[in-house]
């Protein structure tokens, strides 16, 4: 191939580099009672990438911010939560969580569709 003449064979490239010490945690993702209801009206193959955007996104650093994951500041949600609570942006789906970093527990709390024209306050 073009260009690739300076790899060897059988070379292994890294994706990253890690050192040798570093440690991936992984959080464990628990869902509220409610979020059974929430994912009931969503049909199957939206429920089903939904599903796996919150694993794949939760599961490693649900605490930092990026363009689908943000911060709700000021919001009071109606429903138990620690704070602060977090928003997971999957397409048109909001999924609301918190996050015990203490034990590495994410509890998602709610799952909401958000259509255009209506504010994150008047989905809850």
């Amino acid at each position: 191939m073009r260009g690739t003449e300076h790899i060897k064979a059988n070379q292994v490239l890294p994706y990253r580099s890690f050192p040798a010490t570093c440690e991936v945690f992984v959080f464990t993702i628990s869902y509220a009672e409610s979020v059974a209801d929430d994912l009931a009206s969503i049909r199957a193959f939206q429920r089903r990438h939904l599903l796996e955007q919150i694993d794949r996104q939760l599961s490693h650093e649900p605490t930092r911010e990026t363009r689908s994951r943000k911060i709700l500041r000021g919001l009071t949600p109606p429903w138990e939560h620690v704070e602060p609570i977090w928003e997971l942006r999957v397409n048109q789906y909001r999924v609301f969580y918190d996050v015990d970093e203490a034990i590495g527990q994410v509890v998602v709390r709610a799952v909401r569709r958000k259509p255009p024209h209506k504010t994150t306050e008047e989905i809850l």
